[in-house]
């Protein structure tokens, strides 16, 4: 029985897991979606009855609800925690990354361990671990993902595609495909690159970011 991967997606700051397929009659697909979302409490979506989510309800119904699970205050740590599968603790994880940060080298990180059992791991969104600017970013695919289309410090503004004042202006990064599609295509921009509209007119520096594209074979 051969196997081959497929292609993305994960949605919004999270890791998609595409399964694996057979020439011959296999049972239905399945696939694996990882929405992560910063700030979001129990009492926000699940637990509230005036907030209304009915496509993450819908998911929820379909999959698999896991009610005993701890977070870190900040946000970093519970994706280095999730990402290793280790207690953020035991791998120096108590706050956010500095620029120096690491994730052990030791640990084998859950899109390999998914690669092993055929899937194609794709995430989209936000990284904020180590390797904070594209020049320190190790060779190869981003800890085991096949692709990483997103950001690499903590912040962009999803409706508007702006970097708030507040909000790190890290360089935009798109690893493992052949281009990167642009947010905001115009003629002045190619279809390899994203633009970011800038803070304001009085910015110093428009924020037009662009992707800078890793293939690897």
């Amino acid at each position: 029985m051969e196997r081959r991967r497929l292609g993305p997606v994960l949605l919004a700051l999270a890791c998609v897991a595409l399964p694996p397929e057979s020439r011959n009659s296999v049972p239905p697909a399945k696939y694996i979606l990882h929405i992560v979302i910063d700030d979001l409490g129990w009492g926000d979506a699940w637990g509230t009855s005036h907030t209304h989510t009915p496509n993450l309800d819908e998911l929820a119904r379909g999959g698999v609800s896991l009610e005993r699970l701890y977070a870190t205050p900040m946000c970093a740590p519970s994706r280095a925690s999730m990402f290793t599968g280790r207690h953020p603790a035991d791998i120096g994880y108590y706050r956010n990354p500095s620029e120096d940060a690491r994730l052990p080298p030791d640990c084998e990180h859950l899109p390999s361990h998914l690669r092993k059992l055929g899937f194609s791991s794709h995430l989209i969104g936000k990284w904020h671990l180590p390797w904070h600017s594209p020049d320190q970013l190790p060779s190869g695919p981003l800890v085991g993902f096949d692709s990483f289309f997103g950001y690499l410090h903590w912040g962009m503004d999803y409706f508007t595609h702006e970097f708030p004042p507040k909000v790190h202006t890290g360089p935009v990064v798109c690893r493992g495909s052949s281009h990167c599609p642009s947010i905001h295509p115009s003629p002045s921009s190619p279809s390899s690159s994203l633009s970011l509209p800038s803070l304001s007119s009085s910015s110093q520096d428009p924020h037009h970011h662009h992707c800078r594209h890793h293939c690897h074979r």
